[in-house]
């Protein structure tokens, strides 16, 4: 054990000896370039990964679906405290629908997050009503109150999470 930690220190040594000199320098610095870039490259090629808003919205969606399985995400835009997803899915007559839905949330401090308002484009079974925003200047389709209340009481936001659910991002889509 004593001489292989003779043998660790010589080569410590040695490195920095070489590292001292002019073509040490070089190669030190060229290969923390090449070791920097084959980090970036690699996680260039992993796919990208959402905030757990996306995961509690991308779950509450697929629970109002009639038809979860035929929903693809096709884009999505993350705010701070809110998410937005794009997505297309087969209704019961197999006719493509495309829509999305924003979930916003707040942070509670003993239940932790909760989802606080959320917004189809187009009516979702029994449990959203029209809503006219004044701000937008459009008609929206917002999810009763207390949709949003038995969610959260249910303890379904806590119970996503501990899931793991999926965070992958889709790649950008054409809606058509």
């Amino acid at each position: 054990m004593a001489e292989s930690k003779i043998n660790i220190n010589e080569k410590i040594e040695q490195l920095k000896a070489f590292a001292a000199t002019t073509n040490g320098l070089i190669t030190l610095t060229v290969g923390f370039v090449v070791i920097v870039g084959c980090m970036f490259f690699i996680q260039s090629m992993m796919p990208k990964k959402g905030n757990i808003i996306y995961g509690l919205c991308g779950s509450f969606l697929e629970q109002q679906m009639t038809f979860p399985h035929t929903i693809e995400h096709t884009y999505v835009e993350m705010y701070r405290r809110a998410v937005r997803i794009y997505y297309k899915n087969f209704d019961a007559y197999g006719q493509q629908n495309f829509s999305y839905i924003e979930c916003s949330f707040v942070q509670h401090p003993q239940k932790g997050v909760q989802m606080d308002n959320v917004i189809f484009k187009s009516p979702v079974k029994d449990i959203t009503e029209k809503y006219y925003d004044d701000e937008r200047k459009r008609s929206f389709y917002r999810v009763k109150l207390h949709k949003i209340d038995l969610f959260n009481t249910s303890g379904s936001p806590r119970a996503i999470m501990a899931g793991d659910p999926d965070l992958t991002l889709p790649e950008p889509k054409a809606m058509f």
